[in-house]
C-alpha cells in the first residue's frame, strides 16, 4: 500500500530533526565548523534527502 501524506510527514519530521541535531553537534565537534566541514555536512544531508526522495517516488 502506498503511504499517505500523513505517514510520510510522520517519517520525515523526526528525520529532519535528527539531521539538524547531528549537523549542530558535528559542527561543534569538528573544529568549530570550518567551511569544508560545513560543506561536507550539507552535502551529506542533501544526499540523504535525495535518497529518501528517490525511494519514495519508486513506491
Amino acid at each position: 500500500m502506498p503511504r499517505t501524506k500523513g505517514q510520510k510527514l510522520a517519517i520525515a519530521l523526526p528525520l529532519i530533526v535528527v539531521l539538524c541535531s547531528a549537523w549542530i553537534v558535528a559542527e561543534n565537534w569538528l573544529t568549530r565548523g570550518t567551511l569544508n566541514t560545513s560543506y561536507l555536512i550539507m552535502g551529506a544531508i542533501a544526499l540523504v534527502l535525495l535518497w529518501i526522495n528517490i525511494h519514495e517516488t519508486r513506491e
